[in-house]
């Protein structure tokens, strides 16, 4: 990133933006070139914090100040604009399109879901980004995250790699959980922290169900 936005990011933006470019570099694809789909649970959950805490802190006699760099980074495409700007080549930012979703518990699913979708659209690759961090308080007392993740993968259509399919089942995900139980807290307490199942086997190089939990259904994810 330029100097310039590289001062306005925070830690979510640089947590999405630093998975997103390991994934692109060992790609070995230009990451101007890609497409992306950014999914976030909660999106930049300390900016949103810091907003709400000004906003109660002021009055109205003496003002309610919120900065505008922190009111342009709230926005849940934040991180998407940044790598917009990053991939541009230069002053412009990347022309290449770019979908930014939230599912709540389901958002891993929904975002993996969304990139192979526009991966047989467009028959060619998507980069897919799914990030969360912990929320400041009180609000990480409704929505606790428990520690921060982010996964990042370039999809691409057959043939390119590993190959993976995708169904949805009206029923809930069963045995979702990574294989390695000190990963069951995490994959728990973080929504993009569900991809692990996935990640295990794409390490290990072997086949297998990766389900993913959507609400009160579920994607399966079947690895070859």
């Amino acid at each position: 990133l330029p100097a310039n936005e590289r001062r306005r990011t925070g830690p979510v933006v640089r947590l999405a933006l630093a998975v997103a470019s390991e994934a692109v570099a060992a790609a070995g694809l230009d990451p101007a070139s890609l497409r992306s789909v950014f999914g976030s649970a909660n999106g930049d959950g300390p900016v949103v914090g810091g907003i709400l805490q000004a906003l109660s802190a002021g009055s109205e006699t003496e003002g309610r100040l919120v900065s505008p760099t922190q009111f342009s980074n709230s926005v849940h495409n934040g991180a998407a604009g940044y790598w917009s700007i990053a991939t541009g080549g230069g002053p412009s930012a990347s022309c290449r399109s770019a979908t930014c979703l939230g599912a709540g518990d389901g958002t891993w699913a929904a975002a993996l879901l969304t990139a192979c979708t526009e991966v047989m659209e467009a028959q060619a690759p998507v980069l897919l980004v799914v990030y969360d961090h912990p929320l400041p308080p009180p609000l990480d007392v409704t929505r606790p995250i428990t520690a921060p993740f982010a996964v990042a993968l370039v999809l691409a259509p057959p043939g390119a790699g590993r190959d993976i399919t995708l169904a949805f089942d009206a029923a809930p995900a069963m045995d979702w959980l990574p294989s390695q139980s000190s990963l069951h807290g995490l994959a728990h307490g973080n929504p993009a922290a569900q991809s692990l199942r996935l990640l295990e086997h794409l390490a290990r190089g072997d086949a297998g169900v990766c389900p993913a939990p959507y609400g009160a259904q579920s994607v399966q994810v079947v690895v070859t």
